[in-house]
């Protein structure tokens, strides 16, 4: 069984990203990638999950800063 290795503040490959999303079925955020990626490098926090060099799970915050921040997630 390979050892799951978090990491915090490191934002994927777009085509990492891309894989990760449509495995999920979220394939409206894959249209466009380059928003998506700039999507994931605007948030507050990013924490993915590698299985090796394969992104398998990824967490960030998003909000305001002041008042509210959300926390969306793919596992």
């Amino acid at each position: 069984m390979n050892k799951v290795i978090i990491k915090e503040d490191v934002i994927p490959e777009i085509d990492q990203l891309a894989v990760l999303y449509n495995d999920a079925g979220w394939y409206t955020y894959t249209n466009d990638v380059i928003k998506l990626k700039n999507a994931v490098q605007n948030s507050l926090k990013v924490i993915t999950s590698w299985d090796n060099e394969k992104l398998v799970g990824l967490i960030r915050v998003v909000g305001d800063v002041f008042f509210s921040s959300f926390i969306y997630k793919i596992f």
